[in-house]
């Protein structure tokens, strides 16, 4: 039986600091983002059909949710 308040725990600890920022950078330019220097979601979605590797997408459907999250 499982608790109606259970959450599924974040895998935070494999990603890489900057992995995404510098995806899009590589992929994208600096159109990607904003003034701040804050990537622009429909960037990350682009990013997110157009990755290959199982855990980048990862990386960027965890700061598409972050983006929610705020």
């Amino acid at each position: 039986m499982v608790r109606k308040d259970y959450k599924k725990k974040l895998k935070l600890g494999n990603l890489k600091t900057g992995r995404t920022t510098n995806y899009i950078k590589r992929n994208y330019g600096d159109k990607a983002f904003d003034k701040n220097g804050n990537i622009k979601v429909e960037y990350l979605h682009k990013a997110l059909k157009k990755a290959k590797s199982r855990s980048l997408k990862e990386a960027i459907q965890l700061a598409i949710n972050m983006h929610k999250w705020k």
